[in-house]
């Protein structure tokens, strides 16, 4: 009776040894399933980063070299259909003009790039659900005199003009953070409520752009019919 006793004992406790060990199987399979997910989430970050580095550069070299016709086009809407227009086919046709007269901003996106040569032929204009666009916005002083300055805001927007409502996402949240990283002090985002001291509120009508470092009103580029349509993705 004692052996099959001490048998008994010993086949139970080597059965919740098993239980045991495949629990911390089972939650070790689990957090690498988690850190797989983030590393995928982090290089689809880095990739967001480099096609808007991309673009970025394209944007800027296309206003350098028409810089003195897009001022002109942000103050008084001078050739605005040749150098502030989205969503233009390949041949240079359509498009909507996206030049703001009391933003005093003028607008492109990688359409325009295209019709007009700058973009590489064989890549698509779009990018991860949406287009890039360049605002690029001349600045004045308080007496309404132009500094000489410009300022440029890049953006990841729907082409269509409509936008999903927003939510909290870690897994966005972990792309984004993945994308300043890549982009260093240029990279920015737009939160979904507050994020640290960067406010995006309907409630509070303040959306806020922040970098490392920088932070600017997206009032200040878009209009408020294009604001209005941003602020009702919100949840708050």
């Amino acid at each position: 009776m004692k052996p099959h006793h001490i048998s008994s004992r010993s086949r139970g406790f080597s059965m919740m040894e098993t239980m045991i060990s495949l629990a911390i199987v089972a939650s070790a399979i689990a957090f690498a399933m988690q850190l797989a997910q983030t590393g995928a989430d982090q290089a689809a970050g880095r990739n967001n980063a480099d096609a808007l580095s991309s673009f970025s550069q394209l944007a800027g070299q296309f206003f350098i070299s028409n810089r003195t016709a897009m001022e002109k086009a942000m103050d008084d809407g001078t050739d605005a259909d040749k150098y502030c227009k989205i969503g233009v086919a390949s041949d240079g046709s359509g498009g909507t003009v996206a030049r703001s007269a009391t933003k005093k901003t003028c607008a492109f996106d990688a359409t325009l790039l295209l019709a007009k040569g700058v973009w590489p032929a064989g890549i698509s204009t779009d990018a991860f659900g949406g287009r890039h666009v360049a605002i690029f916005r001349k600045i004045y002083d308080s007496s309404a005199q132009p500094t000489g300055s410009v300022e440029a805001l890049m953006v990841l927007a729907s082409p269509d003009g409509t936008l999903q409502p927003a939510a909290q996402d870690a897994r966005k949240l972990e792309e984004l953070a993945a994308s300043q990283t890549t982009l260093g002090g240029t990279g920015g985002l737009i939160p979904v409520g507050v994020l640290g001291d960067c406010v995006a509120s309907r409630t509070s009508a303040t959306f806020q752009v922040c970098g490392n470092g920088w932070k600017v009103n997206l009032s200040d580029f878009i209009d408020n019919a294009e604001l209005t349509t941003f602020a009702n993705s919100l949840p708050n």
